[in-house]
């Protein structure tokens, strides 16, 4: 015979696994399932292990099979719903490789019964090409780590070749950066920090990190008047040099969809005769520009004169 304590832990893992609302199990299966097991239970005993269960808290309902009192698990940590929006995230993540993402998934079949676990037996095909980078999740809370706690983290940074090899970039030079967030942009994760070989702030694509050490020096204090929001708000698909700058896009009535989803609501914008203008203030980088070119003829750059010519410069040197 096992102790009252380990019966009652075998039973809320039967009822936590095997049961749900659209599967419930009767006594008489408890009794049977326990004897298999070596264990002598009857009635009296299932009742008062169920409603010392329900008295820690877990939600364990009765129904009715045939005439007879059946149990379940009515709610767990997390609904089928959740489930599945989290399974579609890690499919979706392109910073997870694709070993990683399936067990992930495996374990978050295990917050809900065998049955339902298996709606969450699929895999969600998205246009993103998953990492190669299989130490990307121990990366990611080594930098969280060096976030919480204030310090500095050094790593090399990896690049491809033109005959596909990844190689160490700058020769296998050692980036220190004093990690201020992670952000998660265009379906990659990238951190940003103060980056001491460009003394200033910057951004790093985490899926090409190696070789990460968190260091016991104090970090970096941001620069005057930088803010994660503004950095955020300013690149575009995490390019640029850091360096931003107001340029006056004008617009067909129909794109302001278009200027809010990219800067949001607040966005400064005056009404014209054939549409809207509006003024941003933006890392003037290819990325910016091939999002104007997007909408082409419906946006464009009205000024400065120097952005628009670098936009026409950009568009000439795809046209060799």
């Amino acid at each position: 015979m096992s102790s009252n304590k380990s019966r009652i832990l075998r039973l809320l893992s039967c009822l936590y696994h095997d049961t749900d609302e659209e599967h419930p199990i009767t006594t008489e299966e408890i009794i049977e399932k326990f004897s298999a097991e070596g264990e002598i239970l009857n009635r009296k005993t299932v009742y008062a292990d169920i409603q010392a269960l329900k008295d820690e808290g877990w939600d364990v309902r009765k129904a009715k099979v045939s005439k007879f009192n059946a149990y379940y698990m009515a709610s767990r940590e997390f609904t089928q719903e959740e489930l599945k929006l989290l399974v579609d995230a890690v499919c979706a993540a392109q910073f997870i490789d694709k070993k990683a993402t399936l067990q992930l998934i495996e374990k978050l079949q295990g917050f809900t019964s065998r049955s339902k676990a298996q709606e969450l037996d699929r895999y969600l095909y998205t246009a993103a090409v998953k990492t190669v980078n299989q130490t990307v999740l121990q990366t990611i809370d080594l930098i969280y780590s060096a976030i919480q706690s204030g310090k500095k983290i050094t790593f090399r940074y990896y690049t491809y070749t033109a005959g596909k090899q990844r190689v160490q970039r700058h020769g296998g030079e050692t980036y220190v950066l004093s990690p201020y967030a992670l952000v998660w942009d265009n379906n990659r994760y990238y951190v940003i920090g103060y980056s001491e070989k460009i003394r200033k702030e910057g951004q790093f694509r985490v899926d090409r990190i190696g070789d990460a050490v968190l260091l016991e020096e104090k970090q970096h204090r941001p620069s005057k008047g930088f803010t994660i929001n503004r950095y955020v708000r300013t690149k575009f698909g995490m390019f640029g040099d850091g360096n931003t700058q107001k340029i006056v896009l004008h617009c067909s009535s129909d794109r302001m969809d278009a200027v809010i989803d990219r800067f949001g609501e607040k966005v400064k914008t005056v009404l014209t005769e054939d549409g809207f203008r509006a003024e941003v203030e933006v890392s003037a980088s290819p990325n910016f520009y091939a999002w104007v070119f997007t909408y082409t003829p419906d946006i464009r750059i009205e000024a400065p004169a120097e952005a628009a010519a670098a936009y026409r410069k950009m568009l000439e040197a795809g046209l060799r």
